[in-house]
């Protein structure tokens, strides 16, 4: 059924590079001869899967979304791909990713959202955005420095989680920024997503930043005992008149099952202008630059870095580390908190820059919600992305919950609990249209 979803709609959303099915099919039929014998391996095994295509399987091409690498492939597979066949899970395709990880515009045009398909799906997990989306495929994997899983699940309606740095190994996924980049699970529901954490967050010995804390879930956590937190700021920011009226109504909600106590969570004005990300993305990069791989990179590939002194570099490191522990400060009275977005479509001015832009970025965060933005992300909290309603125009609206570093449990109990009330996620994309 996934297979046949994937041919058939991937004509209108562009969101397949490379169809699995023979593979797919192979892993599928060990599924099932497993749990037959009787070697059940948990809640994943036979479940369909597509991963984002800078995560390398073995045999197959990983053509980070560039002209300049659509014929590469690995003789190794990544940490994740392992991980995930180790729990029974089957990989059915090899999904669309913005080039070089920046939007969603790849060598193949455009990925597409399944709500809309005359707009983008955002970057640069657009492709397990959209497939997952459409049902064509049950969960993906997509990596994010900035904004990368968070945008597209926002644009497509779905539960995207990116956990907190270093909880999932990034070993055999083409890398931007050592000290940001986190691999993490778009889904439909919050506890899909801690299924999936819970077979992806472990140690492998070969991505030595991987915790070995222990990746818990608690499915019957009682949300009402947890201290919840809102940017108020965010809310009152909101432009869209759907998207206040979404995140108003989802404030109501959370308060309807006991979430009766918000707390305010205030920025703090420690926004920094971190300049890492240029020199890390020319460090990985460097050796295709020198053998002349990037000259089919649209504008050239990543940005040159070496033009940064290593000084300012490492100066931009101390702010940053300044600027984490106001944030902590901040946050420290809540176990989780609630920040609105004013996604309801295509932001104005197209697909933005970057691993994660998902619209226009301004070059210079000014509102409490963009500052918050870049700090909790340059802090490497986790976040989890809910749909809370629709648009007029049928596209879904959104919020996230935030926690600190390592405090997966509580957002994603808490995004649960409002799903399980609200029913957002249930619903699903018309994509057949009547003849």
């Amino acid at each position: 059924m996934y297979l046949t979803r994937l041919h058939r709609y991937n004509g209108v959303l562009n969101n397949v590079v490379t169809f699995l099915d023979e593979y797919g099919r192979a892993e599928a039929k060990r599924a099932d001869a497993e749990i037959r014998a009787g070697h059940y391996k948990g809640p994943l095994h036979g479940i369909p899967w597509g991963a984002k295509d800078i995560i390398s399987v073995k045999g197959f091409k990983t053509t980070w979304g560039s002209p300049a690498f659509k014929d590469q492939s690995f003789d190794y597979d990544a940490s994740v791909v392992e991980m995930l066949r180790e729990a029974g899970a089957v990989l059915i395709a090899k999904l669309a990713t913005g080039e070089l990880a920046g939007g969603d515009q790849w060598f193949a045009g455009q990925t597409k959202n399944p709500w809309n398909p005359s707009e983008g799906s955002s970057g640069s997990s657009a492709g397990p955005a959209s497939a997952t989306a459409a049902g064509c495929v049950a969960f993906g994997i997509g990596t994010e420095t900035s904004g990368s899983i968070l945008s597209p699940s926002a644009r497509c309606g779905l539960t995207g989680l990116r956990p907190t740095f270093g909880r999932v190994s990034r070993f055999g996924v083409m890398a931007l920024s050592w000290t940001q980049d986190r691999l993490g699970p778009l889904c439909r529901y919050a506890e899909d997503c801690a299924i999936v954490m819970h077979a992806i967050a472990k140690p492998d010995g070969r991505d030595m930043s991987v915790s070995d804390i222990p990746f818990n879930w608690n499915a019957k956590l009682d949300v009402k005992t947890l201290r919840v937190g809102y940017i108020k700021e965010s809310f009152d920011e909101l432009k869209a008149p759907d998207a206040v009226e979404n995140a108003h109504k989802a404030l109501d909600m959370l308060r309807s099952i006991g979430i009766s106590n918000l707390l305010p969570v205030a920025v703090p004005d420690a926004w920094v202008d971190f300049g890492g990300l240029g020199p890390e993305a020319t460090a990985f990069f460097d050796e295709h630059a020198r053998a002349g791989r990037m000259k089919e990179a649209r504008g050239g590939g990543r940005p040159n870095g070496r033009v940064i002194p290593a000084v300012e570099y490492l100066q931009s490191q101390r702010a940053r580390m300044m600027m984490m522990t106001r944030l902590a400060e901040a946050t420290a009275h809540v176990d989780a908190y609630i920040v609105a977005s004013n996604n309801t479509g295509a932001p104005p001015g197209g697909e933005g820059r970057g691993r994660g832009a998902g619209g226009a970025v301004p070059a210079r965060p000014r509102t409490p919600t963009e500052r918050h933005s870049s700090m909790a992300n340059l802090a490497c909290y986790p976040a989890i992305n809910v749909p809370n309603g629709f648009a007029a125009s049928g596209s879904p609206t959104s919020m996230t919950f935030f926690a600190q570093p390592f405090g997966e449990m509580p957002i994603i109990a808490l995004a649960k609990a409002y799903q399980d009330a609200a029913g957002f996620h249930r619903k699903r994309p018309q994509l057949d249209q009547p003849s």
